[in-house]
């Protein structure tokens, strides 16, 4: 059993949006709906889609990744929300 999680980092610190089992196929697929329903919540009112930053199982360095990503080969998802402002 891995568990993986995707966190929030922003001006309030760092949260967890979902956690999963990357073994359990039902629990994938709702961090991966959690993933893409921030991503079109950012494109909805920014434009376009934050960085996201990807730890694969096993790996200790991040990659950048986006919401293709097949999130049962994932240990961590970090993102951050667009700035709004100048």
């Amino acid at each position: 059993m891995a568990k993986a999680q995707i966190r929030r980092m922003d001006h309030t610190g760092d949260s967890l949006v979902a956690e999963w089992d990357t073994e359990v196929e039902e629990e994938v697929k709702v961090a991966q709906d959690e993933l893409t329903k921030f991503l079109d919540s950012c494109v909805k009112e920014y434009g376009s889609e934050p960085p996201v930053w990807v730890r694969r199982i096993g790996q200790k360095e991040y990659d950048m990744g986006g919401r293709d990503l097949d999130l049962s080969t994932v240990e961590e998802v970090i993102f951050q929300p667009m700035i709004r402002g100048g």
